[in-house]
């Protein structure tokens, strides 16, 4: 730390075996991984960024042919611009989540292929505000739909909706 800024970032991953936590990654079963991570500008009255974020992520069925991921995904910021004349402060949230995304293990690793099944949902958010004005707030909702290699995108900001497939 110092004294415009404080950090910390906090990592944990536990290698799991017939739900018993192991020592070595060999013959697991799952791997369950954390991930903490902060960043705050001391002095808020000038020019700075906030960033708060928690991940965890859960990988089952490592010793099989499919996988399954499952975890969430959370990270806000708030970023502050002070100039001569104005005040501008964006806050943003990124809200996320993987539901049962199985991936097929190929002849050479988890690697090489992509999702066959599941679901991810991501939700953004973002209120600007200048001056101390009125907040004019923005969202949008992400949803990919897994299947066989491809995947379906929807993208929903207010009442109107994208799709595409890829």
């Amino acid at each position: 730390a110092s004294d415009t800024y404080s950090g910390s970032v906090t990592d944990s991953i536990m290698f799991l075996k017939n739900n018993v936590a192991q020592e070595q990654a060999g013959g697991l079963d799952q791997m369950e991984f954390n991930h903490w991570w902060n960043y705050n500008t001391i002095d808020t009255s000038v020019t700075g960024r906030t960033y708060d974020a928690n991940n965890h992520i859960s990988f089952t069925g490592l010793n099989t042919q499919v996988a399954s991921i499952n975890g969430t995904s959370s990270m806000t910021i708030s970023d502050k611009y002070v100039s001569t004349d104005s005040t501008v402060i964006r806050n943003y949230s990124f809200q996320a989540a993987l539901i049962n995304v199985s991936v097929n293990k190929s002849p050479v690793g988890w690697g090489q292929s992509c999702p066959s099944s599941g679901t991810a949902t991501i939700t953004v958010g973002m209120t600007y505000i200048k001056d101390g004005g009125t907040p004019v707030t923005t969202s949008w909702v992400f949803t990919l739909t897994f299947n066989s290699g491809t995947v379906n995108v929807s993208a929903t900001s207010e009442t109107t909706t994208w799709t595409n497939s890829y």
